[in-house]
């Protein structure tokens, strides 16, 4: 996905709500410029999710991405 001005983060709260949720740390800030994505030097956060299995982990880490919403604007 193409960098931006972060306009916007949505959805956190509501993923710590969610099942097997554990971690959610951003590295930019609201007004912040990201570069666009090309190596895990440019993250912008960072997402861990559990499970019972790695099954059930995987499935709740993609649920709780959906839930995350981080809007840009191209500057």
């Amino acid at each position: 996905k193409p960098g931006g001005r972060i306009i916007a983060i949505e959805g956190v709260e509501k993923a710590k709500r969610m099942l097997g949720f554990e971690l959610f740390s951003m590295r930019y800030k609201l007004g912040d410029i990201v570069k666009p994505y090309v190596d895990n030097s440019k993250r912008a956060c960072f997402v861990i999710a559990t499970g019972t299995d790695r099954k059930e982990a995987k499935e709740n880490l993609k649920r709780i991405l959906a839930a995350i919403i981080i809007k840009t604007k191209q500057v």
